[in-house]
């Protein structure tokens, strides 16, 4: 699901070099830019990762939910390319850091794709699991799991 600011808000310029950097790569290389991610920012707003986020949704959109594999529906067993497992592995690992790092991280509703890779293998299960649960927020816990049902 793509995002939208709610709010005008100054992307910091050590964020927008970072998001910069992600972005113009191809896609089909997205996991290169990410593999050296680690938090070295302050405190943030999720808003300011919007664009990133977009970013991912584009790829998910572009290499996971077209897969018949994930998917049951006719000709589901049509052999697909190989699934992007480092790619994906990288997307989900910066996702979680940044969310654990971000206030307003309710924000984040792209539940759906994640869903999908529940179906691939026990380590990509552990990754999601952990993004649910920092995601999860009290606060705002009953509107995360109706987004589920």
């Amino acid at each position: 699901m793509k995002f939208k600011r709610r709010r005008a808000l100054e992307v910091p310029p050590k964020i927008r070099a970072f998001i910069n950097g992600v972005t113009t790569v191809p896609l089909e290389n997205t996991e290169e830019p990410l593999k050296s991610f680690v938090w070295d920012f302050d405190k943030g707003d999720f808003h300011h990762w919007v664009d990133l986020f977009n970013h991912f949704d584009t790829y998910f959109e572009k290499y996971i939910k077209p897969r018949k594999d994930l998917q049951v529906e006719d000709n589901f067993l049509e052999s697909d390319p190989p699934f992007p497992r480092e790619a994906v592995l990288q997307i989900l690992r910066v996702i979680r850091i940044i969310l654990e790092n971000c206030t307003n991280k309710h924000f984040y509703s792209s539940y759906e794709v994640l869903f999908l890779l529940s179906k691939i293998d026990i380590p990509l299960l552990h990754f999601l699991f952990e993004l649910f649960f920092i995601a999860y927020d009290r606060s705002m816990h009953r509107h995360i799991w109706w987004k589920f049902l």
